[in-house]
């Protein structure tokens, strides 16, 4: 590939990616910020799937062996990352936010020195201060007195969480990811954290967002691993019924056909009823509601 290929897709993605800030304020002011969050990576997750079609990329065998993993970074990189990011739109300032995230070259930086082993080069401390120095005077237009007006709300927190959940993601990606195609690689990681989208914070709790991080990525007890036995059982319904699905509003009737009894999606008070009318992913929703010709 040739240097100025290289220096126009760095571009290239440094405009996407600033634009996230911009637009995010627009589309939160049309959807709660999950579906935001869902809907980015479903549409994302399909045009990956696509692409890898077009180029006839084999998808199957490397989901099939590496399932945990695309699930592991999908949770961390995707699905903990928008988690704190949209709901940290909604209290703080796309310039702040902005700001923030310029740290993350910074923090991925010190995390593949704790994880990877990785030393810190001349280069490394030279460059991370001037691109800060960078964006504090986009930022400020020029006039680095405006950085005093800046104030920090608790979106800024949240957002700060955002940061580590990349920069964590940025890391593990290097060590953990599969070898083989990127394209099928990316396309099961954007899928993964796609489902794992949960649609409804644990707001009877203290720290909704955290806790919702915290059990979203446990997979072996509480939420994380009931919406993975919830997945599992609604994707054998959407087997069962590929083309129409068990038809709009009939997941609850149909979920309990496929359930164990210690089932966590099961209530536990009423026997042979969902605790709730809806899975917890809108896609396993559509896939097994719809069918293929719904979802499409």
């Amino acid at each position: 590939m040739r240097i100025s290929t290289v220096y126009l897709l760095v571009t290239a993605s440094a405009f996407f990616w600033g634009a996230n800030f911009v637009l995010a304020g627009p589309i939160l002011a049309e959807l709660p910020p999950l579906w935001a969050a869902a809907m980015r990576f479903v549409l994302g997750a399909m045009l990956m799937f696509i692409i890898a079609g077009v180029r006839r990329e084999k998808l199957l065998g490397p989901v099939r062996q590496h399932a945990p993993i695309y699930l592991a970074l999908g949770a961390i990189g995707i699905t903990g990352f928008n988690l704190f990011f949209f709901y940290a739109l909604q209290t703080t300032s796309a310039n702040s936010a902005a700001l923030i995230m310029a740290t993350n070259p910074l923090l991925t930086a010190l995390l593949a020195v704790a994880f990877l082993g990785e030393r810190i080069t001349n280069r490394h401390l030279v460059a991370l201060p001037l691109a800060l120095i960078g964006v504090a005077v986009v930022i400020s237009q020029g006039n680095l007195g405006k950085l005093e007006s800046l104030s920090f709300a608790h979106g800024d927190l949240l957002m700060l969480g955002a940061n580590l959940s990349w920069a964590l993601y940025n890391v593990l990606v290097r060590r953990y990811m599969p070898q083989g195609s990127p394209i099928a690689n990316t396309s099961w990681v954007m899928a993964a954290g796609a489902i794992l989208l949960p649609n409804r914070l644990e707001w009877k709790s203290d720290s909704p967002y955290l806790d919702s991080a915290a059990g979203l990525v446990n997979y072996k007890e509480g939420s994380g691993h009931g919406r993975l036995v919830q997945y599992e059982n609604s994707l054998r319904l959407t087997r069962a019924h590929p083309i129409l699905g068990v038809g709009p509003g009939n997941w609850p009737v149909a979920y309990p056909s496929v359930a164990a009894r210690n089932d966590p999606s099961m209530s536990q008070t009423d026997e042979g009823t969902t605790s709730n009318p809806w899975p917890s992913s809108d896609l396993v929703a559509d896939l097994s509601e719809r069918g293929a010709v719904g979802f499409g």
